[in-house]
């Protein structure tokens, strides 16, 4: 039984390498299951057990990639805040590594992004909202989106730079720009 499992999982993993290969060059759109199958030198029937077509397999990857935030998010509750948090959220990237990269890439599944993005907006808005106390409300959905597409646009960068930074040096940046910025007395009400 042992030995199957590791094959399946030899057999998945394959796949997931080849179908990043292969959106790194195209979109979902233009890949076909025999075209991914050539690339991992296996059969189209070999595909076939584990996922129902190009699309099956991509969204399966993405529900991975998305469960893995929201448990991290989960995980933290409260302390959000804590650089503890964003060196866990810039660890989680990096372990996603090129799947991570591929899939907000331009050849990715828009819907995806969308859905991570409204995930993140959702479970964090609460937290930023406790930070935002002093600043008059008119004012506090401009400074949330601010800080949401102001770290996604590090993460982007960073995934561009092929993870240069460390985690911790990452997270340490964002909770600068971000955190201590919030908590300044001179945002919008000094």
């Amino acid at each position: 039984m042992k030995k199957m499992d590791r094959r399946v999982k030899k057999t998945r993993t394959l796949l997931k390498n080849g179908l990043i290969t292969l959106m790194q060059e195209k979109s979902i759109k233009e890949i076909t299951v025999q075209e991914l199958v050539d690339l991992v030198d296996i059969n189209r029937s070999t595909f076939y057990l584990h996922y129902k077509d190009i699309y099956d397999l991509v969204e399966q990857l993405e529900q991975e990639v998305f469960d893995s935030f929201k448990d991290l998010i989960n995980n933290f509750g409260e302390k959000k805040e804590d650089e503890q948090f964003l060196i866990a959220l810039y660890q989680n990237i990096k372990n996603y590594g090129d799947l991570a990269k591929t899939l907000i890439s331009s050849h990715g599944d828009m819907s995806f992004v969308h859905r991570l993005i409204m995930m993140i907006r959702s479970e964090l808005a609460p937290f930023t909202a406790s930070l935002l106390t002093d600043v008059p409300t008119d004012y506090q959905s401009y400074i949330y989106e601010y800080c949401l597409f102001g770290t996604l646009g590090l993460i982007k960068k960073w995934m561009e730079r092929d993870f240069l930074e460390s985690p911790e040096t990452m997270a340490k940046l964002t909770h600068q720009l971000l955190i201590e910025n919030l908590n300044q007395e001179n945002v919008l009400h000094g």
